[in-house]
């Protein structure tokens, strides 16, 4: 199935694990479905993009954090918006009939960097591409990922008692420092 026929139906998954990619196309303002891009979604959690009626080119993300992340400073009266938004690593970036809406760097750690993407509403000329992907952060390339379980491991303490995550662990928790030398 091809993008403008998936941009034909409502509510259609558009792919399952693009975190990078660019996606172009028009929305009429006279529209009575309301259009709206979902993107970098997991477990329901994600972007959500406003395309068409009073609150177009509005970037939230709802069930993290409440509010507006972006939108555009000025409403358009144009009955068909035409639109190109590209999400890059941790930049987000929205033009609307070929200008510079608005620009949004993510800095908040733990946020998807990818995920699915979901269309609701009726899209006119849509191209999805695909980017490359970004390249892993430190944090990344490092140890487990934010809010990740660390992986069970002993090691020997000072006194040469044997210990492990739970025996360190005290009333408040636990907080571990993994240290990479450079002279191992």
């Amino acid at each position: 199935m091809t993008l403008p026929q998936l941009c034909a139906q409502a509510d259609q998954l558009l792919s399952a694990s693009d975190g990078n990619f660019e996606w172009t196309g028009a929305v009429s303002r006279a529209s009575a479905q309301p259009c709206v891009l979902r993107f970098r979604l997991k477990s329901g959690l994600g972007y959500r993009l406003q395309l068409s009626g009073v609150s177009a080119g509005r970037l939230d993300d709802p069930g993290r954090r409440s509010g507006t992340l972006a939108a555009p400073p000025l409403a358009s009266t144009a009955p068909l918006r035409k639109f190109k938004l590209t999400a890059n690593g941790p930049l987000l970036r929205l033009e609307l009939d070929g200008k510079p809406a608005w620009e949004y760097s993510e800095k908040e750690a733990g946020v998807y960097s990818a995920g699915a993407v979901r269309l609701s509403g009726p899209v006119r000329d849509a191209a999805f591409k695909a980017l490359p992907p970004s390249p892993l952060s430190f944090a990344e390339r490092y140890g487990p990922a934010i809010g990740e379980a660390v992986p069970s491991f002993s090691a020997t303490d000072q006194t040469g008692r044997q210990r492990d995550i739970a025996s360190l662990r005290g009333p408040k928790g636990l907080w571990v420092l993994f240290f990479r030398s450079a002279d191992w």
